[in-house]
């Protein structure tokens, strides 16, 4: 609309959709223990999530120095990050940061569900996104959610301090470190889960495919509408 000029009224827009059955809060029973006893973390400890591939763009340096500033505070957190490449600068990252020992740079997985069950929050401070499909897959897993406000489109789909909590600035760690306190109450992350999970079964995999045919059907049937 802004650029190009678009009509409002002639975009469609259709969010992502999630596998819901995948992607459950039932999953914790089946790997929470597990993964966190293979990766050392105690099961006392609150464990963020981020799950990217591009480090920079989706925001894991401000991540990591967010965890600096908190563990300063001898908060008992872990860090997992799963995806990337080239994962050698970044561990030497952390380490500088001081944080080496409670970041998991887990690299590509064959499958991240065990992950969001082994986690408490997911955190994702993304300076870009459209409508980022993690965040839709943390939601569903019944993970509280930490995101920027204006840089991802699946916010649209949140309410603050209900099923989320929002940075305005991603790049900076002392205001996502803020989001991330607020969260280490075991309660108030139980409620929001809850309220994460409930948002997400009404944007299932389902929807989106039939949202997606309708968008495809309006368009077939517009020239004999026209004629």
């Amino acid at each position: 609309v802004r650029f190009h000029e678009v009509r409002p009224e002639g975009i469609r827009v259709v969010y992502n959709g999630v596998d819901t059955e995948r992607f459950s809060p039932r999953r914790r029973d089946e790997y929470r223990h597990t993964v966190r006893r293979r990766l050392g973390i105690g099961d006392e400890a609150v464990v963020l999530l981020v799950v990217a591939h591009n480090f920079r763009l989706k925001g894991v340096p401000t991540l990591l120095r967010s965890m600096r500033l908190l563990r300063a505070e001898r908060r008992p957190l872990n860090l997992l990050v799963v995806g990337g490449k080239r994962l050698r600068g970044w561990h030497r990252f952390s380490k500088r940061l001081g944080i080496g020992s409670a970041v998991r740079l887990l690299g590509s997985v064959a499958d991240p569900v065990p992950f969001y069950a082994a986690a408490d929050v997911f955190a994702y401070p993304t300076f870009y996104d459209p409508c980022s499909l993690v965040l839709l897959e943390a939601a569903a897993s019944g993970l509280p959610l930490i995101t920027s406000r204006h840089c991802n489109g699946v916010s649209e789909l949140l309410t603050e301090n209900v099923d989320a909590a929002f940075v305005e600035d991603p790049s900076r760690p002392g205001e996502l470190a803020d989001r991330i306190r607020d969260l280490l109450d075991e309660s108030v992350r139980a409620e929001m889960g809850q309220a994460a999970r409930r948002m997400s079964l009404g944007h299932s995999f389902r929807r989106n495919v039939d949202e997606i045919v309708a968008v495809y059907e309006g368009a077939a049937l517009a020239p004999s509408r026209a004629a």
